[in-house]
């Protein structure tokens, strides 16, 4: 088959899944490791995929894109010529910062909005972009091992979807828990709630 964006042009680098349709998953031996009739592919530069090992029966099939919405369709098993569009969606552009603001590059980007979720890593000058999304609110969190941050962005096809993010340094809260004699206490579990 092959994949293509909105505008009918191949699509190299999505992501396309084949999953039996009705749920009948069988397996050929007892190793769960060994599914019969699951399958995926990745699409090439002309946008056009195979996916090997399957059997004669109907699948969904599903592609995805960290720059597009999905898109999926049902097909019988074998089958040829399957077309599968994906839709620009709408973007987050933003950039990630340090305390001191300092572009932060190489920064995890998450933005998610119920069912829907894009992740995304900032480039060298701090600057991130998330396509594929859904008009709604997303929460959108940036964290690095130091630190974090978190905002909310409203995306919408005439909005700017763009946001601003400062990262937060990690701290430690440090302490002893003692019994009601001030005695110091040992192995004892500490949660803390934010």
């Amino acid at each position: 088959g092959i994949v293509v964006s909105e505008d009918g042009a191949p699509l190299a680098g999505a992501t396309i899944d084949a999953t039996p349709s009705g749920g009948d998953v069988g397996a050929d031996d007892d190793d769960e490791d060994e599914i019969a009739g699951v399958g995926a592919a990745t699409s090439g530069d002309g946008g056009t995929f195979t996916i090997k090992k399957v059997l004669p029966q109907g699948y969904v099939v599903t592609a995805s894109h960290p720059e597009r919405r999905g898109a999926s369709v049902t097909v019988r098993a074998p089958a040829t010529g399957v077309r599968l569009q994906l839709d620009d969606g709408l973007a987050l552009t933003g950039d990630v910062v340090t305390a001191a603001g300092a572009p932060a590059g190489a920064v995890r980007v998450t933005a998610w909005h119920r069912e829907d979720s894009r992740h995304g890593t900032s480039r060298t000058d701090g600057t991130f972009r998330l396509g594929g999304l859904k008009e709604g609110e997303y929460a959108v969190h940036a964290s690095t091992a130091d630190g974090a941050a978190s905002g909310t962005a409203k995306i919408s096809p005439k909005g700017k979807n763009q946001i601003h993010l400062v990262l937060v340094t990690y701290l430690s809260i440090r302490g002893v828990v003692v019994d009601a004699s001030r005695k110091p206490l040992e192995n004892v579990d500490v949660t803390v709630h934010g």
